[in-house]
């Protein structure tokens, strides 16, 4: 996963695996989407969120899924918060 974002972004991936999907978050607000590992195994792009809702991007479904965000922590939380992000150089 580390070697993917070096390869589509000018930054270097961070591994953010194992804090809460509030912590994770707060990458959204500084414009930074992050990768995270649902309840199935793959891994879907978190691109917005609210109060209420997750907004993700997800290759298998070829678009983007509204949740809950009790349903996304539910369905993070089955792969140990599993999550990376990336940073600038």
């Amino acid at each position: 996963m580390d070697s993917a974002f070096a390869e589509y972004t000018d930054g270097v991936g961070v591994n953010i695996s194992g804090i809460s999907l509030d912590i994770a978050l707060y990458f959204l607000d500084r414009d930074v989407p992050f990768a995270a590992r649902i309840d199935d195994g793959r891994y879907v792009l978190v691109i917005s969120y609210n109060s209420t809702h997750v907004r993700y991007y997800d290759p298998i479904e070829d678009g983007e899924v509204k949740v809950t965000r009790e349903a996304f922590e539910e369905s993070l939380s089955l792969q140990g918060n599993t999550m990376y992000t990336y940073t600038s150089q």
